[in-house]
């Protein structure tokens, strides 16, 4: 819980710092990165409502969908480590803002908790 919180406050942070900066640029860019596995990914500034035309398009052409899922550790409720007591796995979970790559994320596909 801490951990998060830590993650929480940078994020905040640097999200801060990176909106002062972004108020002084004065051309605009927009990164598409088109990623294996189905992934698009976009970053920059929303120009022109351009976040909500690529949203509208990816979903239609591409049948894409706003990505909100991320692997997260679960740590086992069981001792089962020799080394350390607990292991953890891999889940699919909610995607918290602090741990978002790029401004947008979008899945071609299914990515979907079983």
């Amino acid at each position: 819980a801490a951990e998060q919180e830590q993650l929480k406050q940078e994020f905040e942070n640097e999200k801060q710092a990176l909106a002062e900066l972004d108020s002084r640029t004065r051309v605009p860019h927009l990164l598409i990165e088109l990623r294996s596995l189905g992934f698009v990914e976009l970053q920059g500034k929303n120009i022109g409502g351009i976040y909500e035309k690529l949203d509208a398009w990816l979903k239609k052409t591409w049948g894409a969908e706003a990505l909100e899922h991320d692997l997260v550790g679960v740590c086992n409720e069981e001792q089962d480590c020799g080394c350390c007591g607990y292991s953890a796995n891999l889940q699919l979970g909610k995607m918290e803002d602090w741990n978002r790559l790029c401004d947008q994320s979008y899945i071609c596909g299914t990515m979907k908790p079983s």
